[in-house]
C-alpha cells in the first residue's frame, strides 16, 4: 500500500532520529527537578554578573528542551565576550542539535569583535553547513536557499581577518560555503604573513585562479626555502597539467631537494610521457632515491606505457623492496612477459614474498599452455610449500594422465598442507586407485592428514569397505583423537552419518 504521508514526513521517517532537527523531535520528558533547574538558569541569564550568565549558559546547554537551547543561542548576543564564548562552545558540542534557524545567527559571529569567538565559529563551519543541508532535505519551506547577504559578507570578511587561525579555517572550509569567492582572494593569500594560510591557499589559488594570476607567486614559492609549500605546489600543478604548470614543474625538477624534484619528474612524465623524464625516474628508482610512494606510483604509471615499460620490466622485478618488487611483478605479468622470460618466472616463484609467488602461479593458471615438464619439475622442488600446494590447482588444468602423475607425486610432499590438497583433489577427480590412497592416508603421521582421509571416507557413501577400514583404524588407534568420535558413529555394523565439522 502506498504511503499517504507527505513527502517531507516520509523523509523525516527515513532519517535517523539523531539527524532530525530539534524542532521536529519530541520534546524530552523532564522531571520536576530538571524543570526547576532550567528555570533557575534562565533567571540567571538576566543577572548583571557575567560569571552568572556564563554558568547559566553552560548549564542550559546540557538540556535538550527548546527553551534551554533558545536561551543558549540568544547568549551569542551577550555584551560579554566570555558569555558568547560559552555559547559557541555549547553549540559546537550539540553536533546536529541546533535549530536550522539558528545557523545564520551563529555564522554571523565569525565577525565578532572577540577573536576567540571568531575562531570557534570558523571551526564549526562544516557542522553548520551540514545542518543546513539536512534541513533542505526535510524542510520544503527551507529548500536550498542561499545564505543571507549579511552572513555572506561576514564570511567573506573572514578571509581578511587579522587572526591567522580564522583565515586558515575559512580557507579550509571554503568548499562547504559555496560563496563564489573571487579567485584573486585565494591568489592574494599566497603571500599571507602566516605560513599555514599560504599552504591552505595553494590548492585553491591553483584550482580556481587564472595562471596569469598565480604564476608569479608560485614562482616565488619555487625560489623560496619552504619545502612543504614547494611540495604542495608541485602536487597541485601535477594534478592539472596546465601548460603554465608544466613549465613551473620543469623548474621544480631542478631543485636540490630530491623528494620535490622527483615529484616534479613524476608529474612531467605523467603529462608528457617524455623518455628523458622516465630515464631520470628509473635511475632514481634503482638507486633507492625515490620515496616508496613515488616508486609505487611510477611502477603503476608504467602500465599505461607498454612500449616504454616492456624493456624495463624484467630488471625491475629484482628491486630490493618487496613492496616495490610486488608492484614490478604486477607490471611484468600485465605485459604478458612470462613466456618470453621463463627464468624470471622461476625467480618470481622462489621469491621470499608469498604474494609475489602467488602472482607467479596465477600466470600459469591463466596460461596453462606455458606449463611444461621442466616447469613442473621446478615447482615440485620449490622450497616454498605454498607454491607446491598451488600445483594442485595447476594439475587440474592439465591433461588427466599428467594430472594423475603430478598429484601422486605431491602425495609424497613433506608439507601436510600439500598432501591434504593433493588427497582432496585425487578423490574429487576419482583418479585411478583413489580409494587405496585415501585408506593409506589413515597411516599418515600427521593427524590433519588422517582427519582428511576420515572425512573423505564418510562423505563418499559408496567408498569401498569403509565400515571395515574405519573399524580397523579404531582398533589399531584406540588413543587417536579421532577414535572416540568415529566409535560413537559406528553402530550395528553400519556407519551412521557423521558431523564432519566435529571431527
Amino acid at each position: 500500500m502506498a504511503s499517504v504521508l507527505p513527502l517531507a514526513a516520509q523523509r523525516q521517517n527515513s532519517l535517523p532520529r539523531n539527524l532530525l532537527p530539534p524542532e521536529l523531535m519530541a520534546q524530552p520528558r523532564l522531571t520536576q527537578q530538571e524543570r526547576e533547574t532550567i528555570q533557575r538558569a534562565l533567571a540567571d541569564m538576566q543577572s548583571d554578573k557575567a560569571e552568572m550568565r556564563v554558568g547559566a549558559v553552560m548549564l542550559l546547554s546540557k538540556y535538550h528542551a527548546n527553551e534551554a537551547k533558545k536561551a543558549v543561542v540568544e547568549a551569542l548576543n551577550d555584551p560579554n565576550a566570555r558569555v558568547r564564548r560559552a555559547a559557541v562552545v555549547s553549540i559546537a558540542e550539540w553536533r546536529h542539535g541546533l535549530p536550522v534557524e539558528a545557523v545564520e545567527p551563529v555564522l554571523l559571529h565569525i565577525a565578532d569583535e572577540d577573536v576567540e569567538v571568531r575562531r570557534s565559529v570558523s571551526s564549526i563551519i562544516p557542522q553548520m553547513m551540514s545542518i543546513m543541508q539536512m534541513a533542505s532535505m526535510i524542510r520544503p519551506d527551507f529548500g536550498n536557499r542561499p545564505l543571507s547577504p549579511e552572513v555572506r559578507r561576514a564570511l567573506m570578511g573572514a578571509y581578511h581577518d587579522e587572526d591567522a587561525v580564522v583565515r586558515r579555517n575559512i580557507l579550509t572550509n571554503s568548499s562547504n560555503l559555496n560563496l563564489s569567492t573571487p579567485p584573486e582572494v585565494f591568489v592574494e593569500m599566497l603571500d599571507d604573513s602566516d605560513r599555514g594560510v599560504r599552504l591552505e591557499a595553494i590548492p585553491l589559488a591553483i584550482g580556481y585562479g587564472n595562471p596569469v594570476q598565480w604564476t608569479k607567486p608560485a614562482q616565488k614559492i619555487i625560489e623560496g626555502d619552504d619545502t612543504v609549500a614547494q611540495l604542495r605546489l608541485t602536487a597541485e600543478l601535477g594534478r592539472r597539467g596546465l601548460p603554465e604548470g608544466i613549465e613551473l614543474l620543469r623548474q621544480i625538477s631542478q631543485l636540490d631537494n630530491l623528494e620535490i624534484a622527483a615529484e616534479a619528474h613524476l608529474s612531467l612524465f605523467r603529462w608528457t610521457g617524455e623518455p628523458p623524464e622516465l630515464d631520470w625516474l628509473i635511475k632514481a628508482l634503482v638507486a633507492d632515491r625515490l620515496t616508496q610512494d613515488q616508486a609505487q606510483r611510477l611502477l603503476q604509471m608504467l602500465r599505461n606505457y607498454e612500449g616504454l615499460a616492456a624493456p624495463l620490466a624484467p630488471a625491475l622485478t629484482e628491486l630490493r623492496s618487496s613492496v616495490l618488487r610486488l608492484e614490478a611483478v604486477r607490471l611484468f605479468v600485465s605485459l604478458d612477459l612470462a613466456e618470453q622470460y621463463p627464468e624470471i618466472m622461476a625467480r618470481i616463484l622462489m621469491d621470499s614474498n608469498q604474494e609475489i609467488r602467488a602472482m607467479g602461479m596465477t600466470q600459469y593458471y591463466v596460461h596453462p599452455e606455458l606449463v611444461n615438464d621442466e616447469i613442473i619439475d621446478g615447482l615440485i622442488d620449490n622450497p616454498h610449500a605454498d607454491v607446491r600446494a598451488a600445483l594442485v590447482q595447476l594439475a587440474i588444468r592439465q591433461p588427466r594422465a599428467e594430472a594423475e602423475g603430478l598429484l601422486y607425486d605431491l602425495m609424497l610432499d613433506e608439507a601436510v598442507d600439500v598432501r591434504i590438497a593433493a588427497l582432496e583433489t585425487i578423490s574429487t577427480m576419482r583418479l585411478e586407485g583413489w580409494p587405496e590412497v585415501v585408506s593409506a592416508s589413515l597411516e599418515d603421521q600427521d593427524i590433519a592428514m588422517q582427519r582428511t582421509a576420515v572425512v573423505i571416507m564418510l562423505r563418499e557413501r559408496q567408498f569401498p569397505r569403509r565400515d571395515e577400514i574405519l573399524r580397523e583404524f579404531v582398533e589399531k588407534n584406540p588413543k587417536n583423537p579421532l577414535t572416540p568420535r568415529i566409535r560413537t558413529e559406528i553402530g550395528q555394523g553400519e556407519i551412521i552419518e557423521i558431523d564432519m565439522n566435529k571431527l
